[in-house]
């Protein structure tokens, strides 16, 4: 059960990044909880690429 919890969360947080009417902050937020669900061991790189995400929520 708690497998299925957690691709369920898993699928709705890929939904909203997803999403390009989503706002933006949202997008963001998901992507961040995604990244810190399976973050890479330390020295490996991860890049996240989204479309249609405002200037201001990038670096």
């Amino acid at each position: 059960m708690e497998e299925n919890n957690r691709e369920t969360a898993i699928k709705c947080l890929m939904d909203i990044c997803r999403d390009e009417n989503a706002k933006s902050s949202d997008r963001v937020a998901a992507a961040k909880l995604l990244l810190e669900l399976d973050a890479p061991e330390e020295g490996n790189t991860l890049t996240v690429i989204m479309e249609g995400v405002t200037k201001e929520y990038c670096l």
